[in-house]
């Protein structure tokens, strides 16, 4: 795995580190500041615009709901649905009829100051003058009207901004349209009640200039519109649900450009006031800000860069001057010099390194008269494993001796005895095959038949395919012995079973016998579970060479015998190519 604290220059990683540390915390720092304030003013801005939409809302509903009821009172008036029915009136009659009608629409647009004309689409109208308020048009003209689908399926609906021609020119006018019928409920004709547009978006800008609003009917259609509005398409989709009370949320528009819509919406309305802002132009103040902790940032990275230049030039001096002593040291072992007028940490480092080759060159003085010393105690070692080999010729001796003189006993038991040495010594190894183990205990147990003569038995159990697996020599010998002198103490006959078992990756041996046995949990017996020096020798050889997932375990009936299991490793002898 790649470490670079293990391979580069520990200055490059600090000042690497430094600066690094120092760009994440000012990137940091500056998204923080620009999500929160941007936020702060997202929230100011929008309870700025919508309590500013509900007043304006206001207003602008008070203003189209007059021109509503306006329309409405001139479809109910007698006289003028009177004039509508034409009920074959000579033309004197029909003239006076007209005459007053258009005097009382007259005096109803002159008397709403938001109202610039009115059109009135009839049957059979006597003149149209287009200097007048009031126009009088043909209902067959209705049809070919640019606004009429908008009023086809209903009684009376708003029109969007829209143009008229007038005797001053084209005009641009909001129009609400409503269908006259007679107390007959007959279709007569409609009245088309003309707003000026200017007075309605002078109403809803209400003095702000840069302000982009726009009003919407309840169906999400356009009715004016003021300031640089996006597409009224981008917006009616957020208001064609009907939506009160007021609210704001963010809009990406089709050319990838973000914006702010804020709403407002009376409960008793229909219409909805919105006001478009671009979105940078509300977190504007968030972006300086980052802008200036970015700049504030940079500075401060660029003036630690020098800081942390020259402390980390000061901080590896020292370090480069004990690196080289240190290299230095590897290949001459003279003193080196270092530097003494430090009394910081690179003081205790010197001092501390300096006691070091001190301690090492004392160490070194001392390996020597140590190596020394365990030459000489080699040779006396070698000298000492003469006297086994002389006690073994020795034996030898005595029993060529006994045959001599008849004392065939006794030659046997020098003979098996001879050959426990001989499998004791084994040539220095300290694991011998089981088959050799196994040899060394049926030599000492003949020679405690000879001395039992008839009263003791064994029998050994051991698969041909274990014996040739290791096992730490002297082993099994001193659980026999144990069972022959305690387990048939003051008997007659005694007998000992040795066996052997494979288990995975392992092999168990063992020793039972029908001795009188022992209590394994009284007081005076734990003595005897751990047994005297031969067995807790072989508990300690086993534990050092195997671990303690191997070991000795004994367990012993009162006057039934003791059972003694040795767990060893599966080890294989190796052969000779090995």
């Amino acid at each position: 795995m790649y470490n670079p604290l293990k391979i580069h220059r520990w200055d490059r990683i600090f000042f690497a580190c430094l600066a690094g540390s120092i760009f994440i915390l000012t990137l940091t720092i500056t998204w923080i500041s620009y999500t929160v304030s941007s936020k702060a003013l997202l929230q100011t801005t929008s309870y700025y615009q919508q309590g500013l939409l509900t007043e304006l809302n206001k207003k602008t509903m008070i203003q189209l709901d007059a021109i509503e009821q306006t329309s409405l009172s001139t479809t109910l008036n007698m006289d003028f649905l009177d004039y509508l029915s034409y009920n074959g009136d000579d033309d004197y009659t029909h003239n006076k009829k007209y005459n007053d009608t258009l005097q009382y629409l007259t005096n109803i647009a002159n008397s709403v100051s938001n109202i610039f004309s009115i059109h009135l689409y009839i049957e059979h109208p006597v003149r149209s003058d287009r200097q007048r308020t009031v126009q009088f048009y043909d209902f067959s003209r209705l049809q070919k009207e640019s606004w009429y689908p908008e009023v086809k399926t209903t009684d009376f609906a708003w029109i969007g901004e829209h143009t008229i021609d007038t005797f001053q020119g084209r005009m641009s006018v909001l129009s609400f349209a409503r269908k006259i019928y007679s107390s007959s409920n007959e279709y007569k004709g409609l009245i088309l009640i003309n707003v000026k547009a200017s007075a309605i978006r002078s109403l809803i800008q209400a003095g702000s200039g840069s302000a982009n609003r726009m009003l919407f009917d309840s169906g999400g259609n356009l009715l004016v519109g003021v300031g640089q509005p996006i597409a009224a398409d981008n917006v009616s989709a957020y208001v064609k649900n009907p939506i009160s009370g007021a609210g704001s949320l963010r809009i990406d528009v089709k050319n990838h450009q973000r914006y702010l819509l804020a709403w407002s919406k009376m409960f008793n309305s229909d219409w909805t006031l919105t006001e478009i802002t671009p979105w940078r132009k509300v977190t504007n103040g968030s972006l300086k800000l980052a802008e200036l902790l970015l700049i504030i940032g940079l500075s401060t990275i660029l003036i630690a860069i020098a800081i942390s230049l020259s402390i980390s030039r000061q901080l590896h001096k020292p370090l480069g001057i004990l690196v080289k002593a240190m290299g230095k040291y590897a290949f001459d072992s003279s003193k080196v010099s270092l530097p003494d007028d430090y009394r910081n940490e690179f003081g205790y480092l010197f001092n501390s390194y300096r006691r070091q080759m001190e301690r090492i060159d004392e160490l070194y003085r001392t390996l020597e008269v140590q190596l020394r010393r365990q030459r000489e105690a080699e040779v006396k070692a070698l000298q000492a494993n003469i006297n086994p080999h002389f006690l073994y010729n020795t034996l030898d001796q005595i029993n060529w001796m006994a045959m001599q003189e008849g004392q065939y006993k006794i030659s046997n038991i020098l003979e098996l005895t001879g050959q426990m040495f001989r499998i004791g010594l084994s040539n220095g190894e300290s694991l011998i095959p089981i088959a050799d183990e196994l040899r060394h205990v049926e030599c000492y147990l003949r020679i405690q038949q000879l001395r039992w003569e008839n009263g003791l038995d064994y029998e050994v159990r051991v698969p041909d395919r274990l014996t040739t697996c290791l096992i730490p020599k002297i082993t099994l010998q001193p659980f026999v012995e144990n069972a022959i002198l305690h387990g048939f103490h003051g008997r007659s006959a005694g007998f000992i079973l040795i066996e052997a078992f494979g288990f995975d990756r392992g092999i168990t041996i063992r020793i039972t016998d029908d001795g009188r046995g022992f209590q394994v949990n009284g007081p005076d017996n734990r003595k005897k579970v751990k047994g005297g020096y031969g067995i807790r020798n072989v508990r300690e050889r086993i534990d050092a060479l195997f671990g303690s997932l191997y070991g000795v375990t004994i367990e012993s009936t009162l006057s039934k015998g003791t059972v003694v299991s040795v767990s060893i490793p599966l080890l294989a002898q190796p052969t000779a190519s090995s």
